[in-house]
């Protein structure tokens, strides 16, 4: 009887040690794979450091802008798209930040996707410009919202998830 149980413990310790086994193989197999999840991430808007493409786009009043307008001082650009849920409270934030005196010498362009928000936007001071295919195509912009910081001289200095880590781009004045 006794040797019953010493046989059925040791079978309970060995499939233990199996399924322990099996769930460790498990644990580093997930581990090693998430760099490569990382690397498949969606690629949205164009790379830190390069020169930012430049544009001609219109405001949703007619007027022609170019990239060339904006470099007299470091600029903010926040893209919105018409489909884009989360995109309003981003607007707020964004115009909130334009009116800080933090950022009193920066440029804050809202830049529009889509007519949708063409009535909410007319009453604000900041520029609001109505993207087109070749600035979504040049700016590689796949993701709503997205800011796009570029400095005075025309290079993307950041891609900030939020309003709130502007200042960790921009120098102060």
């Amino acid at each position: 009887m006794v040797e019953l149980i010493l046989f059925f413990l040791v079978c309970i310790y060995l499939l233990f040690l199996f399924f322990a086994k099996h769930k460790i193989k498990e644990i580093f197999t997930l581990i090693n794979s998430l760099p490569k999840v990382q690397e498949n991430r969606v690629k949205n808007g164009p790379p830190i450091g390069s020169k930012a493409a430049n544009f001609s786009l219109q405001t949703i009043t007619g007027e022609l802008y170019t990239l060339d307008h904006f470099l007299n001082s470091h600029s903010f650009f926040l893209v919105i798209h018409e489909k884009c849920s989360l995109c309003s409270r981003h607007i707020n934030d964004f115009v909130t930040a334009s009116e800080t005196s933090y950022f009193k010498n920066y440029n804050f362009v809202i830049i529009s996707v889509g007519t949708n928000f063409d009535e909410t936007l007319k009453d604000f001071s900041l520029p609001i410009l109505k993207a087109d295919s070749k600035f979504l195509f040049d700016y590689n912009l796949k993701l709503y919202p997205t800011f796009i910081y570029i400095n005075q001289k025309g290079l993307v200095g950041g891609i900030p998830p939020y309003v709130n880590e502007f200042k960790n781009l921009v120098p102060t004045f």
